[in-house]
Parts: structure tokens; sequence; C-alpha cells
């Protein structure tokens, strides 16, 4: 059996705190402006702002300038997908996609919880005398 450590770093985002699934809720408020859409389905609006999310936060660069912009950075992702949306779609304004990019914001934030057990996990190692720190890069 291994020691007890004496002390342990715990990441945490998406180690101690889940975040809703972001595909899941970009297409559940490209469900709320199914009117904006025209032709396009949900899940392809949903899709597209995904793909777009994922290329955007592969940069270093983007990750330096926007990590702390959240809300910013979430607008400035949707306004340019529904730019590449727009001659499917031309009621997907720079408006609509603010409003859109504000709503994910709400969601994705407001959607956030614990894993099971992180906290009972924090709780025995403080129990046991184990010096915790949280670190977060985000």
């Amino acid at each position: 059996m291994m020691p007890t450590p004496r002390a342990i770093l715990f990441d945490l985002d998406d180690t101690i705190l889940k975040f809703g699934d972001r595909h899941q809720l970009g297409i559940a408020v490209a469900q709320e402006y199914s009117a904006f859409l025209g032709h396009l389905k949900a899940t392809e609006v949903g899709d597209a702002v995904e793909a777009f999310t994922q290329d955007f936060w592969a940069s270093e660069e983007n990750l330096r300038l926007w990590r702390y912009k959240m809300f910013e950075a979430r607008v400035f992702i949707v306004e340019n997908t529904f730019q590449i949306l727009y001659d499917k779609a031309p009621a997907l304004t720079s408006e609509v996609a603010r409003q859109f990019g504000k709503r994910l914001h709400e969601l994705r934030d407001g959607d956030v919880a614990c894993y099971p057990g992180a906290l009972a996990t924090l709780d025995e190692f403080r129990r046991r005398g184990v010096l915790l720190a949280l670190v977060t890069n985000g």
C-alpha cells in the first residue's frame, strides 16, 4: 500500500468541476433559434459552432488572448460561425449571433457541477491531514 501523500494539487476544471456538454448545449440553443435557421437543422448549426470552437481553442494565441474573456470568446465564435453559414441562412445576422452567444454562455456557465465523488475525495484527503490546493488555468 502506498503511503498517504503530504500534499496534493488538484486541477479544478474538468477534474473537480465538470461543465455541460458544449456541443449538446450548442444544438439546444440552435433549437431555440430555429426561426433563424432557414433550411439548416439545429444539429448542423450546433456541429458548425462546435467545429469552429475546437479550431479556435486549438490556437495557443487564442488561448492566451481570450481565455479570461469567455463571454466575448463565445460570441466571437458564434459570429464567425454564422458568417460561414450566412449563405444558407441569411437570418443568422451578427445581432442573432450575439444573442445566440449570450444564451450559449448562460447555459454553459449555468451547467457547472462537481464530478460525482469529487467533494467526498477532497474531504477524505483533508480528514487524513493531506494539504490540498486547487489550481486552474481557466
